[in-house]
């Protein structure tokens, strides 16, 4: 492990690298007020998932850049289906058995990927078998050129922490192996109440684990026991920060306005979720 030089980015201060490689977290973490208060305290580099000109307006001003498509190849991707599978034959949750249930695969050509990963997946459903998978998807993410380029990356802007913003995308695989490699903190967020309990086993090694509750703190000791817990922090979640800020609402008339409807008459609200 190479620990990086304290020297910080251009503006003196200490540098957040925010992966972010989906909407979800766009919605937690730069339509909201987490954007602004980190820009407080971090020259904050923005690494995203998508293309960058989709970024909305909450990160203007801020250094925001594409992260390059991570193809992991056919062996990659079928010890990262086996490593999935091995976690939720392991724990057994109703959730985790009911997504290994599901046929939701078409074509020959993936049931015969996801029959052999979860042949293999059932193989290895055990700590050292977890370990071992896991050992070898990393081996082949840290001969990946974007190991390399992330490397570069990370010692040019030696940031304090690499902070992703949800836990499950493999996008983000060779840039947390390579912060770890030159020892720099990387921490992620649990984006959703019941992913430790019903999804696959978390897409990176990372140090540090933001839960929202006590409960959710229970089972990431339950589920990755190989977490110390001080390494594990309720933090809430900011998804629902909006529903709790009176500084947003808005009177009846002016969003009557807004929307171009006559306040004079009932408002239906209807949602799917």
């Amino acid at each position: 492990m190479r620990p990086v030089s304290k020297k910080r980015a251009g503006s003196g201060r200490p540098v957040l690298a925010l992966l972010v490689p989906d909407g979800v977290g766009v919605r937690n973490f730069i339509l909201g007020k987490f954007l602004p208060l980190a820009g407080d305290r971090f020259e904050v580099h923005i690494f995203c998932g998508f293309p960058a000109d989709l970024m909305p307006d909450e990160a203007a001003g801020y250094a925001v850049q594409e992260m390059p498509a991570y193809r992991e190849g056919k062996v990659g991707g079928l010890l990262r289906y086996a490593l999935q599978y091995a976690h939720m034959y392991r724990w057994r949750t109703p959730g985790m058995l009911r997504v290994l249930g599901e046929p939701r695969h078409h074509g020959w050509k993936s049931r015969l990927l996801h029959g052999t990963a979860k042949a293999l997946g059932r193989a290895h459903a055990s700590g050292q078998g977890i370990r071992f998978l896991e050992a070898n998807l990393h081996g082949i993410a840290g001969r990946h050129r974007l190991f390399g380029h992330y490397l570069e990356t990370w010692e040019r802007l030696r940031p304090e922490v690499v902070f992703c913003t949800h836990q499950r995308p493999s996008i983000v695989l060779p840039a947390i192996l390579a912060a770890r490699r030159l020892g720099i903190p990387t921490a992620t967020f649990i984006f959703s109440w019941d992913n430790l309990s019903s999804k696959g086993r978390i897409a990176a090694p990372y140090e540090h684990f933001l839960v929202w509750s006590p409960l959710m703190k229970e089972e990431m000791q339950r589920f990755y026991p190989e977490v110390s817990e001080e390494r594990i922090h309720v933090v809430g979640t900011p998804q629902f920060d909006p529903y709790a800020d009176r500084q947003i609402l808005m009177e009846r008339g002016d969003f009557f306005r807004c929307i171009g409807a006559d306040a004079e008459r009932p408002l239906i609200c209807y949602t799917g979720g």
